[in-house]
Formats: C-alpha cells, structure tokens, sequence
C-alpha cells in the first residue's frame, strides 16, 4: 500500500511508506516433521490466533467432525510426557525429539494399545482418572510415523480435532509455529481493511481511521495523503487471512512497515 504523511509542523516532513503483509514462507528449519494424521492437512484455527486471554498456541487440525483417525509420531523421539485432564488439553501426549523439538498432540480420543496398558495400571495405582506421567525415555521411544493415538474431543475442546504443536524442548513451553516446518495448501492472500493512525505523543483513545481500497494491483487509502500534528505516530491496521478449504479468520501472523 502506498501513500503519503505529512506532519503539519513547523517544517514540513513528508514521508512515504510502505505496508506490507505476507504469509511467511514454511520450512525455515531444515528439521524434518511430517503430519500426524494421514489426512489432508487442514486447519480449523491457526498458531498465534488471539484467544480470550491467550494466544493459540498450535495447529487446530480438522478430522472431519469425526474422531478415532490415527495419529501418528511426527519425527524420531521418546515419549516423555502423557497427560489426562478433564479440561484443558484432556488426552494428551508429548514427544521429546533428539533435534531439540517436542510435539504435543491433545484432545485425544484414546492412547495406542501398549501405552494405554501403561496409563491404565498408573491411574489404578493412583486411583485417579486424572494423572500426569513422565516415563523414562527407554519406556516409549518412537520412529516417525509410529501410531501412537487417535484422535477425539476430551478435555475443553469445542468439536472433534486434533490440536497439534511443536515446542522447544529444552523449556518445554516456548511454542513455535508449525506452520514453519509444514507446506499447507494456501494460495489466499491476506486482506487490508482499514489503516489506523494513532498519536503516540500523548496517551489517548481518539484516532483516525482511513479505508482502505485495492485497485487490483496495490492497496490505496483516500486521500492519499495523510495530515498529521503529532511528532510521534503509530499506525494500525485491519486485516484479515483466510487459508483454502476454510471460512476461518486465520490473523495475520507477521506484519512489516517500511
């Protein structure tokens, strides 16, 4: 989008800018994952949507409003974390991988066979339906493409779906953006609405507001030139992304202003 500000002070200073939005492209790890589920990768919210008092922190990947599909091993690695609550993340289970990554799959529907014998004698042991389990690493090690669930709706999930991430492991709760590491089917590029202009010299609520208008090539505000009296400005936008095969609302996961 191009246009011009014009700071109305006693000396004139025009500056031209540029915005620009982009779908970042994946694959900027060398580190080879692949989908958990032998379905098409398909998404039903994206990493980095902003939530009531959180932000998304993975993959919500669509199973056809259905559970029970496999869910594979995204990569070599051990079992090193099982969990099952009545909300949050219900059936869930974590995989410690040697690259320095770990990937959660949650909302489970059940455990593969030899690993639920495993949870079923610690939750008898416990006497507790909820339980949090470390095994060693020697207990469950996995290939990539090992089965080692599938899928359902537990713990606060609004609808059969695989919530899927991949972290840093050696914190074990900085998430990173799968979509980094996955080619997904989108060809739909994002959508400019409307520019905020926002003083910055002193705190307050007012602001102005410009439409925002594409002619086909690049994306115009009217009037092109914007007057502004404050030294100090910030500028907002109103922006949409969307993904094939799906109606959501995917947020803009980077924005640039040059």
């Amino acid at each position: 989008m191009v246009g011009t500000i014009k700071y109305a002070a006693p000396f004139l200073i025009i500056m031209i800018f540029l915005l620009g939005f982009y779908q970042k492209a994946s694959s900027q790890s060398s580190t080879k994952f692949t989908s958990p589920l032998d379905i098409p990768l398909e998404l039903s919210a994206n990493f980095g949507e902003i939530r009531a008092n959180h932000f998304h922190t993975g993959f919500d990947i669509r199973t056809n409003e259905r559970t029970g599909y496999k869910v594979y091993a995204s990569a070599d690695g051990y079992i090193s974390r099982i969990k099952i609550s009545a909300g949050g993340y219900g059936k869930a289970i974590y995989i410690t991988h040697p690259n320095g990554y770990m990937t959660v799959y949650a909302h489970l529907e059940k455990f593969a066979e030899e690993i639920a014998s495993y949870v079923l004698n610690e939750q008898y042991s416990k006497q507790s339906f909820e339980v949090e389990l470390f095994p060693s690493h020697e207990k469950f090690p996995v290939a990539q493409g090992d089965l080692i669930a599938y899928s359902g709706n537990s713990g606060s999930s609004g609808g059969p779906h695989l919530h899927f991430e991949i972290r840093d492991a050696s914190g074990e709760t900085y998430p990173l953006n799968p979509g980094l590491f996955f080619k997904l089917n989108d060809t739909i590029t994002p959508r400019f609405f409307n520019l905020h202009l926002y003083s910055l010299d002193v705190l307050q609520v007012e602001h102005e507001r410009f439409p925002i208008k594409n002619n086909g090539v690049n994306y115009l505000i009217k009037p092109d030139s914007i007057i502004v009296n404050s030294a100090t400005s910030g500028i907002g936008i109103e922006a949409k992304d969307f993904m094939n095969n799906s109606g959501n609302d995917f947020g803009i996961y980077e924005f640039s202003l040059t």
